[in-house]
């Protein structure tokens, strides 16, 4: 197993093999029923997830002040760089750096695709843009 977790998919994978274990401690009467080997991986795997949650920040210390922020920030909560982005988004990577960069305003056909893909509330995008 790994001796640390990289990205949200990989936590999700681990939270549902810790979940598994604490169903079997459960359906055995409590963790005093485990195998020693059990419990030890349910505790190096409970501390995996800990490390993980502990590094990703539960909110921005500054919100975003700008659409251009808010699709950085769903970036990172993503764990994605521009170019898939805007595969995402079916735009240019280059139509992406100038949004981004505040080079170029949102039209309607991106506004639509944030909202659907990246599900950013419609008065956001409207009050932002």
């Amino acid at each position: 197993m790994k001796q640390t977790i990289a990205t949200h998919d990989a936590y999700i994978d681990l939270m549902a093999t810790i979940e598994k274990t604490l169903q079997k401690a459960t359906q055995k009467g409590g963790f005093a029923n485990l195998m020693p080997e059990e419990a030890d991986e349910l505790a190096r795997l409970s501390l995996l997830a800990e490390t993980y949650e502990d590094a990703v920040p539960v909110f921005p210390i500054n919100p975003p002040q700008s659409l251009e922020q808010i699709i950085r920030l769903k970036m990172m909560q993503m764990n994605i760089k521009q170019k898939k982005m805007s595969r995402m988004l079916d735009i240019t990577e280059s139509h992406l750096s100038e949004i981004l960069s505040k080079k170029r305003r949102v039209n309607i056909d991106v506004a639509k695709k944030l909202r659907s893909v990246l599900k950013i509330e419609a008065d956001v995008i409207l009050e932002m843009a």
